[in-house]
């Protein structure tokens, strides 16, 4: 179901190749991992900012939707949402 998002997201010239690498990371983790800036810094060479940067450019061009999840006053991580050109969905995180 994600193949052509793959392509899609992979042939995106407005985007750098970090957002392309998160991105791949993102549709291959599985659906109840957690989702978190932090984590995401810790598996790759890349830090907090640059992550945060990636994520932003992929919310931009439409590709994914963060929602933050909260629990008695504490974030608890993400959530992210993946669209898909057929007009489906995929929630992965929290």
């Amino acid at each position: 179901m994600l193949t052509q998002e793959m392509h899609t997201v992979a042939n995106d010239t407005s985007l750098n190749l970090a957002a392309k690498g998160l991105f791949l990371m993102i549709i291959t983790m599985p659906d109840d991992q957690p989702f978190t800036i932090k984590e995401f810094s810790r598996r790759t060479p890349h830090g907090v900012m640059a992550i945060s940067r990636a994520i932003e450019a992929l919310e931009a061009r439409g590709y994914i939707k963060r929602k933050t999840l909260h629990r008695d006053g504490r974030t608890l991580g993400s959530s992210v949402t993946i669209f898909c050109a057929n007009g489906m969905h995929v929630t992965k995180g929290v």
